[in-house]
């Protein structure tokens, strides 16, 4: 999955959220068009820490 971080678009490249098919599709796309104009539109969401329960059960 690649996450939609604004500010303009890729013809041809839906302007949202990519789903790890439409990555593979557009993916090589979306690189050159990054690389040729130095601004990034996508990147790898980070994923949130998950709080660990708290050990033993009840207090």
């Amino acid at each position: 999955m690649l996450k939609y971080l604004g500010g303009g678009y890729i013809p041809g490249v839906p302007a949202r959220d990519l789903t790890d098919e439409e990555e593979k599709e557009h993916g090589a796309l979306i690189e050159a068009e990054e690389k040729a104009s130095g601004f990034k539109l996508y990147g790898k969401p980070v994923a949130k820490p998950v709080k660990d329960a708290p050990a033993g059960g009840k207090e």
